[in-house]
C-alpha cells in the first residue's frame, strides 16, 4: 500500500514539474490578442456608426439651410416686384406720400444658420463660419446683392455637399462678391479714465 502511494506522489510530482509554460504562455498570449482584436473591430465599428449619425444630423441641417435660402431669394424677388408695383401704382395716384413695402425679414434663414452651426465638425463647421460672416454681410446688401450673395451660398453648399469641388474652393465661391468692412460697424471701446475720487482715509 505504501509502495502505491509513493508511485502515485512520484507521478503527480512528476506532473508539476513537467508543465508546459509554452503551451500556457502561447494560449495566454492567444487568449489576449483575440480580446484586443474584438475591442478593436468594436471600437472601429462604434466609430463608424457614430459617423454615420452625424452625416446624417449635418446633411439634415444643411437640407434646412438651402431650403431656407432658397425661400429667403424667392420672398426678396417677390419683395423687389411688389415694390416696384406699389411705386407704379403711386405714380399713376399722383400720391404725395412715398410707397412703402415691408422688406421680408431673415428669421427662418437666421434660426436655420445657427442649428447648422451647432452641428458641424471639422470642414463642415469651416463651411458654416463661411457662411455666418457673408449672411451677416447680407444685413447691408441691397436686395439684388444679397440675392447674388445667397445664390453663392447656396452653389458652394451644395457643390462641397456632393464632393465635386474641394473645401477651399467652396470657401471662395461662398466668400465671392463685395466684402463688408465690419471694424465700420463695431464701435471702440470708450478709453479708460481713472476715478478722481478721492477716498476717506481709513481711522
Amino acid at each position: 500500500m505504501s509502495g502505491t502511494l509513493r508511485r502515485v506522489s512520484v507521478c503527480d510530482d512528476d506532473r508539476v514539474s513537467h508543465w508546459d509554460w509554452n503551451a500556457f504562455a502561447s494560449t495566454t498570449i492567444a487568449t489576449l490578442i483575440g480580446a484586443a482584436i474584438s475591442a478593436f473591430v468594436g471600437w472601429l465599428i462604434f466609430r463608424g456608426q457614430r459617423q454615420d449619425r452625424y452625416q446624417e444630423r449635418v446633411s439634415e441641417a444643411f437640407v434646412q439651410l438651402m431650403n431656407q435660402v432658397t425661400a429667403r431669394i424667392s420672398a426678396l424677388d417677390k419683395y423687389k416686384i411688389d415694390k416696384i408695383l406699389a411705386e407704379q401704382s403711386a405714380r399713376d395716384q399722383r400720391a404725395s406720400q412715398s410707397v412703402h413695402v415691408s422688406e421680408p425679414d431673415q428669421w427662418s434663414l437666421l434660426v436655420s444658420m445657427q442649428l447648422a452651426i451647432m452641428v458641424a465638425r471639422g470642414h463642415d463647421a469651416q463651411i458654416m463660419d463661411a457662411v455666418r460672416a457673408r449672411i451677416a454681410d447680407t444685413l447691408h446688401f441691397q436686395p439684388d446683392e444679397e440675392i447674388s450673395a445667397l445664390g453663392n451660398i447656396s452653389s458652394g453648399i451644395s457643390q462641397y455637399r456632393a464632393n465635386l469641388w474641394p473645401l477651399d474652393k467652396a470657401l471662395e465661391r461662398i466668400r465671392a462678391g463685395r466684402q463688408i468692412d465690419r471694424s465700420a460697424y463695431v464701435k471702440p471701446a470708450p478709453p479708460f479714465k481713472p476715478s478722481k475720487r478721492r477716498w476717506p482715509k481709513s481711522i
